[in-house]
């Protein structure tokens, strides 16, 4: 069965070799996007497969973000199960949608998943690793809870880690 989880102003579900779209690709070409973006593809084709690989891994769970009203896909967000219990899992979110930007979807989308991961697996734990360069997304993430647990010096960056106890 596909995962759909719904808030206020987005739903998120399960990335389909479909969603390689001409659009998904332009987030991973945007001159500012692209200096955060680990692994990027260079075609439709190339993208498909990249999803794919994500559908058959166990461990991973990579939704994109749609935006209610329009249906319109404005990111994705990837989830990495750490441990076989699943009480830690890593993160990596893209909003691709400049109109998006800024706008609180992380903060939205990371709360829905935290507290269905919590109820769902028991999960305690969600860590992500952001450049320190990224100041708007360091920021986005201090406001959501996570606290920085170590700094990287090659490249420069945070591990930041939100521990599901400190949730409301």
């Amino acid at each position: 069965f596909m995962i759909e989880f719904h808030s206020k102003r987005f739903y998120l579900r399960e990335l389909t070799v479909k969603d390689a779209s001409p659009l998904y690709l332009s987030w991973l070409n945007d001159v500012h996007s692209r200096r955060f973006i680990a692994f990027r593809q260079d075609s439709i084709e190339e993208l498909q497969q990249y999803i794919q690989s994500h559908i058959k891994e166990p461990h991973t769970l990579f939704l994109g973000i749609f935006c209610r009203n329009t249906q319109v896909h404005i990111g994705n967000v990837k989830f990495f199960f750490l441990d076989p219990n699943r009480e830690e899992f890593s993160m990596g979110i893209m909003v691709g949608d400049k109109t998006w930007q800024g706008k609180g979807v992380a903060g939205e989308v990371l709360s829905l998943f935290s507290i269905y991961a919590k109820d769902h697996y028991g999960s305690k734990k969600m860590i992500l690793q952001v450049e320190t360069a990224n100041a708007s997304a360091v920021r986005a993430y201090e406001k959501m809870g996570f606290k920085v647990t170590e700094v990287i010096v090659e490249p420069p960056a945070y591990t930041m880690v939100l521990d599901f106890s400190d949730l409301k």
